[in-house]
């Protein structure tokens, strides 16, 4: 758990440091290129249709990961 400290600014830590593996730790022969795929588009094109749609049909049999990066100009 965080705790507040002079670090305020800092991000909270999601993983304890003792979960994490060091590069040297990990065997290169047991790991696996995972799959990516980037889904970019105007505004209006459908983006978030395609995804929702990925999302909610469970015949592919697939786990999803989904992540967000929402930036704009002000």
């Amino acid at each position: 758990m965080t705790s507040l400290t002079d670090d305020d600014d800092l991000p909270p830590t999601l993983v304890e440091n003792d979960d994490v593996l060091e590069s040297s730790e990990v065997e290169a022969e047991n790991t696996q290129p995972v799959p990516v795929t980037i889904v970019t588009g105007f505004l209006g094109s459908g983006k978030t249709t395609l995804i929702t749609r990925l999302l909610n049909d469970e015949k592919h049999k697939k786990r999803i990961a989904v992540i967000l990066n929402e930036f704009g100009e002000s």
